[in-house]
């Protein structure tokens, strides 16, 4: 039996991503599962102090972007957010507890359930997204049970890595650079381009939330006494930060080199590489299994050249064939990437003769009848009754007479690809 993940990340409505740090918590309090969090963000987002007071007690903040400032990133507890909003703390309490029951009647309503079993379905129980169409998944990290990743991080002193994402991670890494780790004369080394990796990403996290502080002391339009003095220590932790993070990857870079661990991930890229390219393969196959996709004259599919030869009271038969052995004959390698390519005498009266031939029998083919269209339409007995594919020839029809073929004199001015 497996311990639940500590953290969740998800993504709303907005595209966003963000990132549930007391998981647990959350879950007791409203009875949520992995698959309903986003309808339960959408619900109770924007619920004034009670979404606040959410946020702040269970640290729920988007991973990025201008709703993300530094207080989303401390701990805050019941007194020191009652302090910070000049609230009562029992107030505050009630407001969770009014968020919870406000869920469990939302929860019960149509549109919700439904919505809920939609993201239920394409998921795995966890928030994870499900296999589609049997098709192969292709992913840079793999995905590990919580026991798995223990008995990965353990051998190599990892284990007190206490973030679930931060876990995943090294256990990765872990797996990408064993050949490394398990050699007595790597195996630190290799350990400490792992750490060194945790540091910097550290480091990145520190930076960003210095700024973040920075931009919400500077929107205000009067800066306090003490307000100026946090603007100042904030601008030479983000450069002292910004210059440890340079010295860090330097570092990082040459003990890399020196390890040799840019061919291993050079192998592991080309890992990811092949099983991108097997789920193109396996996606087009399926694309073109059931023949719908085939381009029957080397152009357009079977569908489409039905739609083409249909005409309609409002306007004719769109398919032009001498269209399409212009371009296949175009298309031909030995002409497409010859300079000085130009079509023959007789595929430009062929063509010629295929643009006739076209016409004529798009005057013979009687158009279909859209009532919402055709207004005058007549309305009878036999309004539904299906249309003929092949419908029979007026008696007085002329048929279709074509003229003896003439060879026509070199036309040297004619452009490459003339239709008429």
């Amino acid at each position: 039996m497996t311990d639940p993940p500590q953290t969740l990340e998800y993504t709303p409505a907005e595209d966003l991503p963000w990132l549930i740090e007391d998981w647990p918590g959350v879950s007791a309090s409203f009875g949520l599962a992995a698959h309903e969090v986003d309808a339960w963000h959408l619900a109770l987002a924007g619920q004034g102090r009670p979404w606040l007071v959410i946020r702040r007690v269970f640290k729920i903040a988007p991973m990025w972007g201008d709703g993300c400032s530094a207080d989303d990133i401390k701990k805050w507890s019941w007194p020191e957010l009652s302090k910070l909003l000049g609230v009562p703390e029992a107030h505050l309490r009630n407001d969770l507890a009014a968020a919870v029951e406000f869920w469990s009647r939302a929860r019960q309503s149509e549109s919700l359930q439904a919505q809920i079993a939609k993201l239920k379905s394409t998921t795995d129980g966890d928030g994870s997204v499900k296999q589609l169409d049997g098709l192969p998944q292709f992913q840079i990290h793999q995905e590990f049970t919580d026991d798995q990743i223990a008995a990965i991080l353990t051998p190599f002193r990892f284990n007190s890595i206490r973030s679930a994402s931060d876990r995943l991670y090294v256990a990765n890494r872990i797996l990408e650079l064993r050949n490394l780790l398990e050699d007595k004369q790597t195996r630190e080394s290799a350990r400490t381009l792992i750490v060194m990796e945790l540091n910097m990403a550290s480091h990145e996290s520190a930076l960003h939330a210095h700024k973040l502080r920075l931009e919400t002391l500077q929107r205000g339009t009067e800066i306090s006494e003490s307000q100026s003095k946090e603007i100042l220590k904030l601008g030479d932790a983000i450069t002292t930060t910004e210059k440890a993070l340079t010295q860090l990857s330097t570092t990082y870079r040459t003990a890399a080199s020196e390890l040799g661990s840019d061919e291993i991930e050079a192998g592991e890229q080309r890992r990811v590489a092949i099983g991108t390219i097997s789920h193109l393969v396996e996606a087009h196959r399926q694309y073109y299994a059931d023949g719908s996709k085939t381009l029957i004259d080397g152009m357009f599919t079977a569908d489409e050249i039905v739609w083409l030869t249909t005409p309609l009271t409002i306007r004719p038969a769109q398919y032009r064939a001498d269209v399409v052995l212009r371009v296949n004959e175009a298309m031909i390698p030995e002409n497409l990437w010859g300079k000085d390519y130009k079509p023959t005498v007789i595929q430009r009266e062929a063509c010629r003769r295929l643009l006739k031939l076209a016409q004529l029998l798009a005057e013979e083919i009687q158009p279909p009848v859209i009532p919402e269209i055709d207004a005058d339409t007549a309305s009878g007995d036999d309004d539904d009754a299906p249309v003929s594919d092949d419908p029979a020839p007026a008696p007085d029809s002329p048929g279709i007479v074509l003229p003896d073929y003439v060879p026509p004199e070199p036309r040297h001015d004619e452009p490459c690809m003339a239709l008429g």
